[in-house]
């Protein structure tokens, strides 16, 4: 789809975009795991800092091949992502509280539609060969689309919500380029608008995962207290993707609970399952936790759950 009509079907969220899920963390080890630092992980690579950035009052004015990786962009300003670029010097921050910001016409917008054009290089390493890897954006406003290496990957509205595409076909080892062009208007600002000021760009983290053809999908957790609010039953459900042409039948999951604080070990429970070639299986845990201690404003007290999958050998 052009990228100009997407900005008015109010039909398509997104184009490409994976399913949203649970935000999930890779770890190669228990303690970096522990730590819970993404940043930190052999599998997450930041993609925040400088990128080369060129802003036009219309999306009709921008150069039509700056996504192409021999795009010469050396005449570009840089901007710090995560950013606004009106806190930069481009377009002009503004303020409503009632009134739309343009003229009330859902879904179009107003053909004066300021747009930042954004390219930043990037190194996958070779260790990343054969694993899943995916483009995060955490926020970016209003509407976007992206290329990696001159190959379009995919558009996304809702700004203040994740956008997630698997770029595993279009990147390679070393070297790659990504572009990305973000609108300040699109039919999502109908549903966004309100008390607000008005600020536009990538505003929120732009990250890379790598995972193994094994994965952990989906996950959802819940803590569910007795009536006398003392001891407790989690409750996790999830999905375990097989992304491989080769049924796996022995996959071993160990859910391990740690208190945050202290670092102590509560339990530990393994669950088998027979995983479909390129497909998926579900699972169920429950597990009664004895009198754990109970967040409240005063002691946030939090616990860490740890998912470690293997497969027979690995």
């Amino acid at each position: 789809m052009d990228f100009l009509k997407f900005i008015e079907d109010q039909t398509q969220p997104g184009i490409d975009r994976l399913k949203p899920v649970a935000e999930l963390a890779p770890f190669n080890t228990l303690d970096s795991a522990l730590v819970g630092n993404k940043k930190t992980s052999d599998f997450v690579l930041s993609l925040n800092g400088l990128w080369k950035f060129d802003y036009r009052e219309t999306p009709h004015h921008i150069d039509k091949d700056f996504h192409t990786p021999e795009y010469d962009d050396s005449s570009w300003a840089k901007l710090p992502v995560p950013s606004n670029w009106q806190m930069h010097g481009y377009g002009i921050p503004h303020y409503t509280n009632t009134a739309m910001p343009f003229p009330l016409d859902p879904p179009r917008v107003p053909v004066e539609n300021p747009t930042g054009c954004y390219r930043r290089q990037f190194y996958i390493p070779i260790s990343w060969k054969n694993r899943r890897i995916t483009l995060n954006f955490a926020g970016v406003d209003s509407a976007f689309v992206c290329w990696i290496n001159g190959k379009k990957i995919g558009m996304s509205k809702g700004s203040r919500l994740p956008a997630k595409f698997d770029i595993t076909d279009a990147v390679q080892s070393g070297d790659n380029i990504l572009a990305v062009e973000v609108v300040q208007w699109s039919d999502g600002t109908y549903l966004e608008d309100q008390d607000m000021w008005w600020l536009s760009g990538i505003f929120r983290d732009v990250y890379l995962t790598s995972t193994p053809a094994l994965d952990l999908e989906d996950i959802f957790v819940k803590t569910v207290l007795d009536k006398n609010y003392r001891d407790a039953t989690l409750v996790i459900d999830g999905i375990i993707s097989n992304r491989s042409k080769k049924k796996i039948a022995d996959t071993k999951i160990e859910f391990s609970l740690f208190h945050k604080q202290t670092k102590e070990r509560l339990f530990s429970i393994t669950k088998v399952l027979s995983v479909p070639s390129t497909g998926t299986a579900s699972f169920n845990i429950r597990k009664k936790v004895i009198n754990p201690d109970k967040w409240t404003a005063e002691t946030p007290t939090l616990y860490r759950l740890v998912i470690k999958i293997k497969n027979g050998s690995t």
